[in-house]
């Protein structure tokens, strides 16, 4: 995979972890639970994550 692939690719994975993070920070705000920027990043990291760990999986 060339560098902008992978460039692409992982723009790609933090654009989809904001949208699940935003999705997540939605759902706690009506369950009434608190929403910091620390959930934000703790979700985005963990998606990031995970979304890496598949890719690695699926590549090698």
């Amino acid at each position: 995979m060339t560098s902008s692939g992978i460039g692409s690719g992982i723009i790609l994975a933090v654009v989809i972890a904001l949208i699940i993070a935003y999705a997540m920070a939605r759902s706690r705000r009506r369950m009434g639970i608190m929403v910091t920027g620390k959930s934000w990043v703790a979700v985005t990291v963990g998606v990031v994550v995970v979304l890496l760990a598949l890719w690695a999986g699926q590549t090698h």
